[in-house]
């Protein structure tokens, strides 16, 4: 999926000098996944495949969680064949009831390259909010490259639950 959709992902994704397909060989999966294994069960880290009709469909990252500050850095990828649809804002609802709620964390952020509207859009509509540009960030698609910060924590969750409290549907984070 990701050797299919590299000309979307590539761009956002971390720099390597291994190549594309070999990076996302089934290997490299495997290697990934035990890797992915340790952070989870070390508890900095929590990975959760997307799934839609049965089939896999993207992946929701919740990383550097801190269980003290109860704080954590989310990102999220889907395959080019779910997007434009508004699988990821219902996705990301779901997964803000389930950070605040059952995880008990108070604030996400996410790091979104600023030349990566959709994501930058998707973390608007589930009510991330912009708090300001990281110079040279990250080194993503070959070059290092400015980064906004977003984020949203659990009392603007919660108020925006309280205030749509009668029309569940208008709520920005909807159940």
């Amino acid at each position: 999926m990701r050797i299919h959709d590299r000309e979307f992902l590539e761009p956002f994704w971390v720099s390597s000098e291994i190549p594309w397909e070999q990076r996302h060989s089934s290997n490299a999966w495997i290697d990934l996944y035990l890797r992915m294994r340790r952070e989870e069960r070390a508890g900095v880290a929590l990975h959760l495949a997307v799934s839609i009709d049965g089939r896999f469909a993207g992946q929701v990252d919740l990383e550097r969680i801190d269980r003290h500050a109860r704080t954590a850095d989310v990102g999220l990828w889907m395959s080019s064949e779910y997007t434009r649809r508004g699988i990821a804002g219902g996705i990301g609802d779901l997964f803000l009831d389930f950070v605040f709620g059952e995880l008990g964390l108070e604030r996400l952020s996410a790091a979104i390259c600023i030349d990566n509207a959709p994501a930058r859009h998707l973390a608007e509509y589930v009510g991330f909010e912009y708090e300001g540009t990281m110079a040279d960030y990250l080194d993503v698609g070959g070059h290092r490259r400015d980064h906004d910060l977003w984020a949203v924590t659990a009392s603007m969750w919660r108020a925006d639950r309280a205030a749509h409290t009668d029309d569940p549907q208008s709520r920005r984070f909807a159940t």
